[in-house]
């Protein structure tokens, strides 16, 4: 019999531990840069989807009135702001103009729930959105 036994090693090395670190640090940057695209990919669809929305309301005023409406008038509804009794369009109403729309001569969308709204001179408009 030996005067000597051997000690059994409990615990991890210095090593095994910062193996470990560096696998889940390569982990977590691949999963944050996939997340990050997930995010980035749903606000411009979000954005994209607004100003679809808001250019078919201003299409709808324009089939019912022959005119692309000014600023004022896609986002109140109204055909004159100083009678409220002259609407426009049922159809053409943004129902959160106060947030949504925002006026592209004085402003630009600060993020994809907003879009800016310009007509033009000549006919038609303008509809930006943040991306």
């Amino acid at each position: 019999m030996s005067a000597f036994k051997s000690k059994t090693q409990l615990g991890f090395t210095v090593i095994e531990i910062l193996v470990v670190m560096v696998i889940l640090a390569i982990l977590f940057a691949a999963t944050n840069v996939a997340y990050r695209s997930v995010q980035a990919r749903s606000r411009s669809s979000t954005a994209s989807s607004t100003a679809a929305m808001v250019a078919k309301k201003a299409e709808s005023w324009y089939s019912a009135l022959g005119t692309y409406p000014s600023y004022t008038q896609l986002s109140t509804g109204k055909i004159n702001a100083a009678d409220s009794t002259l609407t426009g369009p049922a159809e053409s109403r943004i129902t959160d103009a106060a947030n949504i729309l925002l006026n592209a001569a004085t402003s630009e969308p600060a993020n994809e729930k907003q879009v800016a709204y310009k007509p033009c001179t000549a006919g038609g408009a303008q509809v930006e959105w943040y991306d």
